[in-house]
């Protein structure tokens, strides 16, 4: 009889084995596992992400499946064994990760580093345990003193390595979860590799459960996926329509910044003089708006109502406003009214990394500069579920001596990228007129960056982990913020600079941000309103008309910046909005609940 089958005696099971032999068993599971928590990840952000997001993990999921089992097989010489071994990996790494991450975060604030030896008593009585089930699994073959002593030596340096690597970097208590959990998944482990057979039935067994929760996933996600409701770009406002391509218009560079506030916020609240930066941006030729402010308290709704210079209620009819979410704020941006303008002008649209998910280019531009290396937002957050999180930490702190994690590593990567390929644009030449799109997600908050772009000094709480920003003292978080404008201010002029140097006409830029510092702490909370969504905003527009100098230099909120810009570059006839300000959030993006700014 094949090693791999397990001797039944009853004639329906020989009739099932009988069966097995002649029809082979495909290690299919482990696939199906890796390929589960992503689905329910996506699920579970169905408005914020789209399907084409899942592509890039997903194979990478697959593909590394793969490779543990074939590398498996290789050593076991049994692709069943070698399959139910790998689907333990996976399980471990991903899904059950995931469990033991809540677990942490319920169980690190309730104990300290006094609870030291009650760690170690468990984890002692853990590995005892484990040799008596290797004894009891094989007492009769020599072999089991093999791998008991080899579960003792992992047993033994599994703490070596929590006490001196991990507990530094990630706190005793969490790294002493972690060892507990480990040990636990080595025992399965070795059970698998001392079992004598049954791996074709545990197979069959494995594949028909895999297949039955990647289903229920695939099932959640068909019976909540819905279309967009807003499936037609808005109709360009009249005069836009008349505008011809020529290969003669400048240069517009667009650099949308989040969590710039203003510079009276920046002064009053902040201590922070910007008055030198300004100056010297105006000394470049921009001209800085003293009294901005955005027309909406969320990032995405911001940005939408910019980019098609009016409010978001007003671009979807009034019987469908109730329905709408994120996606039809995505289908707004991403058919926005300015891209549509410029490519009737002959522009080349190009845009860099925005790093939220919605906003990643989907054809709407003609080229998409990005890295391919650093992780979009749904596979950072993923990430973050997953050992790999805690791998990088324990890398980062190795290297730096400071926990980093893994979105604090991406996204400084993806702002030097941001800023270094702007630079880089400038300096190609061009045969007609581009059109550049950027967005930083700074200065506000995470705080990534020092003065001088370095990381930035954040407290370490307890548990190893940085002070999320918004649990951070009122002066910490001063400080962090006017280091991160600063460091901004920086690479603005860095920016600037370069776009002037090489660029064969006078360009026009955009620079502003798309809310104030919000109210991401209590002590801005109790703060007015208007001080929230007050911004940056400077345009540079060559041989800039008195009109648009006059519009800029009173009351202006984001829905008419590019209206007065548009004016200018093409001669046309935008009227101006009033300002407002919508206060509400991204669970109603197409409310008209508005009120006048300043009141």
């Amino acid at each position: 009889m094949d090693p791999n089958y397990t001797p039944l005696a009853s004639p329906r099971a020989r009739q099932a084995l009988a069966r097995l032999r002649r029809y082979p068993v495909l290690v299919l599971h482990p696939y199906f596992f890796a390929l589960y928590p992503l689905l329910g990840l996506y699920a579970h952000n169905l408005d914020k992400t789209p399907p084409i997001a899942l592509i890039r993990p997903a194979l990478v999921l697959v593909g590394s499946a793969m490779l543990v089992w074939l590398l498996l097989w290789a050593l076991l010489r049994q692709p069943h064994r070698a399959g139910i071994i790998t689907s333990v990996l996976v399980l471990t790494g991903l899904s059950g990760w995931s469990v033991l991450e809540y677990a942490i975060a319920w169980v690190t604030p309730r104990v300290d580093d006094t609870a030291n030896p009650i760690f170690f008593s468990l984890y002692a009585l853990a590995t005892a345990g484990g040799c008596y089930a290797i004894y009891r699994w094989r007492r009769r073959r020599p072999s089991w003193r093999h791998f008991a002593a080899g579960l003792v030596a992992f047993a033994l340096l599994l703490p070596a390595i929590v006490e001196w690597l991990a507990a530094p970097a990630l706190g005793r208590g969490t790294a002493w979860m972690i060892a507990f959990y480990l040990l636990a998944a080595a025992v399965v482990v070795v059970y698998l590799l001392l079992r004598r057979g049954g791996f074709v039935l545990l197979t069959r067994t494995a594949n028909w459960f895999a297949a039955a929760l990647l289903g229920l996933s695939i099932a959640n996600v068909a019976f909540n996926l819905e279309a967009p409701i807003l499936r037609e770009p808005p109709e360009l406002p009249a005069g836009l329509e008349a505008i011809e391509s020529s290969p003669e218009y400048p240069d517009i560079y667009v650099l949308t910044l989040d969590g710039y506030t203003g510079q009276d916020v920046l002064r009053n609240v902040y201590g922070y003089n910007n008055h030198p930066f300004l100056q010297g941006m105006t000394a470049k030729g921009f001209h800085v708006a003293n009294s901005s402010f955005a027309n909406y308290p969320s990032t995405l709704l911001s940005l939408a109502a910019c980019m098609n210079f009016d409010y978001l209620h007003t671009l979807a009819p009034e019987t469908v406003r109730a329905g709408a979410d994120l996606r039809d704020v995505a289908e707004l941006y991403h058919g926005n009214r300015l891209y549509r303008t410029l490519r009737r002008a002959g522009y080349d649209l190009i845009a860099l990394p925005p790093g939220m998910e919605l906003l990643e280019p989907r054809g709407d531009v003609d080229l998409y500069i990005r890295p391919h290396d650093v992780l979009s937002e749904f596979e950072m957050v993923f990430a973050n579920r997953t050992f790999a999180a805690r791998t990088l930490q324990l890398w980062n702190y190795a290297r730096h001596q400071e926990p980093l994690n893994l979105r604090e590593v991406v996204e400084r990567r993806r702002i030097h990228y941001v800023f270094d390929g702007l630079r880089e644009i400038a300096q190609d030449e061009s045969n007609g007129p581009r059109f550049v799109h950027a967005y930083v997600s700074m200065p506000g908050p995470p705080f990534l960056f020092d003065r001088r772009g370095g990381r930035a000094d954040m407290p370490i709480e307890d548990a190893r982990q940085r002070t999320p920003f918004f649990q951070l003292s009122w002066p910490d978080y001063i400080r962090a913020y006017r280091e991160q404008v600063h460091y901004a201010n920086q690479e603005l002029s860095q920016f600037v600079e370069a776009v002037f140097e090489h660029s064969s006409q006078p360009p026009v830029i955009v620079v502003t941000s798309t809310k104030g510092t919000g109210v991401l702490h209590t002590e801005l909370a109790a703060r007015p309103p208007d001080e929230a969504l007050a911004n940056l905003t400077m345009v540079h527009i060559p041989g800039m008309a008195e009109e648009t100098q006059a519009a800029l230099d009173g009351e202006l909120s984001l829905v008419n910046v590019f209206r007065i810009v548009l004016n200018d570059v093409f001669d046309t006839d935008l009227p101006l909005l009033d300002n407002e300000i919508i206060w509400t959030g991204e669970d109603a993006p197409f409310s008209t609940g508005a009120e006048a700014a300043g009141e």
